[in-house]
């Protein structure tokens, strides 16, 4: 830049400060944008990382809700839709360990 500095100098010395001020101003507008473009892709890359987690979340949710259902649905010998203390003394008899949850 010197090459064109010199000339600005003889004809002013202002306008080789405000040659070398606008080159400023570039180079800190030039970053202040490329550290805006990293910043918002960042951000986006985050919202995404949350939005997968909720969805498995929302997948692993729906898979213990099922074997849950599948558990109960075995404990209620009578197909009677409710869990009486009967079942579940008798469940604790022939599987003390609970391994049948598994």
């Amino acid at each position: 830049w010197q090459e064109v500095v010199e000339p600005l100098e003889e004809i002013s010395p202002f306008w080789a400060l405000f040659f070398t001020g606008f080159l400023a101003f570039c180079y800190l507008a030039v970053l202040n944008l490329v550290t805006g473009i990293v910043c918002s892709t960042a951000i986006e890359s985050v919202n995404e990382d949350i939005d997968m987690q909720v969805q498995a979340s929302l997948e692993n949710k729906a898979n213990y809700t099922q074997k849950l259902r599948c558990l109960f649905r075995s404990i209620d010998n009578d197909h009677s839709g409710f869990i009486s203390l009967n079942e579940i003394q008798e469940i604790m008899k022939t599987d003390p360990e609970g391994t049948s949850a598994v």
